[in-house]
């Protein structure tokens, strides 16, 4: 799971299925992910039990899990605390660049212990 958290683009795809239903070659096309490769990150997401899958004809329908919608509205919240912070640093000082650096590491630590528990492995404190 922390392979594709870290990675922008699954972070968005994560948010971009809060409280919604969406199907493979969409998410693939709106993300700008390939389809087949889309797909094996849906399998392992759906195995750790972040997504739910439901075959509708020859598509699968895609949705977030309770761990799933926990996942994606920590990222959300994350994605806008960085956001908000962001260009106020780049106004500032030179050596504002290291709390930004921090603030990066935190967001990493924090999206470990966020995604422990996705894995059933007890969260360490």
């Amino acid at each position: 799971m922390e392979r594709f958290v870290y990675n922008q683009k699954y972070a968005k795809l994560l948010i971009s299925l809060t409280r919604k239903t969406a199907q493979i070659d969409e998410l693939a096309k709106s993300n700008d992910i390939n389809a087949g490769h889309l797909r094996n990150v849906i399998d392992q997401w759906c195995k750790e039990g972040v997504i739910s899958k439901d075959k509708s004809g020859r598509e699968y329908n895609i949705t977030l899990t309770e761990k799933g919608e926990t996942i994606s509205e920590k990222l959300a919240d994350l994605v806008e605390a960085v956001n908000n912070y962001v260009p106020k640093v780049k106004e500032e000082k030179p050596e504002t660049k290291v709390l930004s650096d921090d603030i990066v590491k935190k967001s990493q630590e924090t999206t470990k212990e966020t995604t422990k528990g996705v894995n059933n492995e007890p969260k360490s404190k």
